[in-house]
């Protein structure tokens, strides 16, 4: 598997952007030291990293600063097949976690998607079908004990960032960051009023769960 540096670096090299690993100092005693090392790419400073060996801390450093580049969406193509542990959100039976881009206008929105667990994230999907546009879902930190772990997540529709929310588990985080990202969306001027939740499909024909009115242009 290829390094974060070299990820890192090939990244730098296909964007000319000019980067550096800058030395942050060591401490601890002569047989146990610690190294902070930090990238600065296109004079933007990322996190510093550390490490046993000044190899070690580049590597911690690489991979922080491939993790904020992945998050803000500024490298798909380069860093596509390099997912830090950080920002690979846990897997969860059962849950469309829409983090392709789906532009298959054919498809739609099922019953399952729109029931009150799962209303945002299915009328985002759904919206993102008719418009034709990619989303992704993006972790953006967790933490918290291991038994009661807290997540984060940001919602990126064509490379455009909406708030990030919280949540007790990666799913119900999502389902916040749809909403933030569904309030969002109706507010911009090219708010489309035919691509709403009465146009999704209801489970046996019953009243769509969520009716959010749309805003006049």
């Amino acid at each position: 598997m290829e390094s974060a540096v070299y990820k890192l670096n090939e990244y730098a090299t296909k964007t000319s952007f000019l980067i550096k690993y800058e030395d942050r100092g060591s401490v601890g005693p002569d047989h146990d030291k610690t190294f902070t090392q930090r990238v600065v790419l296109n004079g933007k400073v990322y996190p510093e990293g550390e490490g046993k060996t000044k190899k070690k801390a580049n590597q911690d450093a690489a991979k922080k600063a491939l993790r904020d580049l992945h998050q803000e969406g500024a490298h798909q193509t380069a860093v596509e097949n390099y997912n830090p542990p950080s920002a690979k959100p846990k897997k969860e039976p059962n849950q469309n976690d829409s983090d392709i881009c789906n532009k298959t206008s054919s498809l739609s929105v099922n019953s399952q998607d729109i029931s009150s667990e799962h209303d945002f994230i299915g009328l985002v999907n759904h919206y993102c079908q008719k418009k034709n546009r990619c989303h992704t879902f993006i972790e953006d930190r967790r933490w918290g004990p291991a038994h009661e772990p807290q997540f984060s997540y940001r919602l990126i529709i064509e490379h455009k960032e909406y708030p990030v929310a919280e949540g007790r588990t990666a799913k119900e985080a999502k389902q916040k960051a749809a909403k933030l990202a569904w309030d969002a969306l109706q507010e911009q001027s090219d708010w489309d009023s035919k691509v709403s939740v009465r146009s999704t499909v209801s489970e046996g024909g019953a009243t769509p769960v969520l009716s959010t009115p749309s805003t006049p242009l």
